[in-house]
């Protein structure tokens, strides 16, 4: 139910304001379309979801639209590293 397909309006809306540093931490990103999304404006993007499956579509989604994203199963709790 939390897919919508695209980037969610309001980090579209942040991004084209030029309100987002250089890198970016998407914490719950599930399938990945913010990090997705901002790595093809250039953006350098790790993206952390605590689902197995989301993480394994975002890479899939990233690999097929070739973008540099890096995605990581992890607790949003427990950054240490990142």
């Amino acid at each position: 139910p939390w897919e919508i397909g695209r980037p969610q309006p309001f980090i579209e809306l942040l991004e084209s304001r030029g309100a987002l540093g250089p890198s970016v931490l998407d914490i719950g990103c599930g399938t990945g379309e913010n990090a997705i999304f901002l790595a093809s404006r250039g953006h350098e993007v790790v993206g952390v979801d605590f689902s197995i499956r989301a993480v394994a579509l975002a890479r899939a989604k990233a690999k097929m639209r070739e973008a540099d994203v890096t995605f990581e199963m992890r607790n949003a709790l427990e950054l240490d590293g990142l």
